[in-house]
């Protein structure tokens, strides 16, 4: 069994004001919410719901 779930859905990148620091960061928003991209490298890429007590999901590349 693989823990892998592909979704296809439409999505914009923009800039926005964090509810968690009021700055503004980049942003990506797709199925109706609104995540704060944070640390994106060639490896790992963290999104993090932007809203009060939301939740943050890591991405790992694999090789």
């Amino acid at each position: 069994m693989n823990d892998i779930e592909l979704r296809i859905s439409k999505y914009v990148i923009s800039k926005g004001i964090s509810v968690y620091d009021n700055k503004e960061h980049d942003m990506v928003i797709f199925e109706g919410l609104t995540y704060i991209i944070e640390n994106p490298d060639s490896k790992t890429l963290t999104l993090t719901n932007n809203i009060i007590n939301g939740y943050s999901s890591s991405y790992k590349r694999k090789k």
